[in-house]
């Protein structure tokens, strides 16, 4: 999955339909953490998995306007990340 294509699923995730460019920067950057953290905990990762996916999207959620629920979200993003790191071809 190209960069882009990540980006506006993850939009449509956050209920995002502007194309402001603050608010895609903003989007880009989380998408791009989400990615950081989960090659420096997985290894290589493949962005067309599901679990990949819905990493991303959860820690998006965590940390873009979604305060009553970001704990939620976290802990989502880490669960996956855990799960991610243990089994399937990310896994030692």
């Amino acid at each position: 999955m190209e960069k882009a294509e990540l980006i506006t699923k993850v939009k449509h995730a956050l209920r995002v339909s502007t194309t402001d460019e603050d608010i895609d920067a903003e989007v880009t950057d989380l998408v791009d953490e989400a990615l950081e953290e989960l090659r420096r905990s997985t290894h290589p990762i493949d962005p067309d998995d599901p679990l990949i996916l819905q990493a991303v999207k959860s820690y998006a959620k965590a940390h873009y306007g979604f305060d009553e629920d970001g704990n939620k979200w976290l802990e989502r993003f880490e669960q996956i990340k855990s799960k991610i790191g243990t089994f399937g071809p990310y896994g030692s």
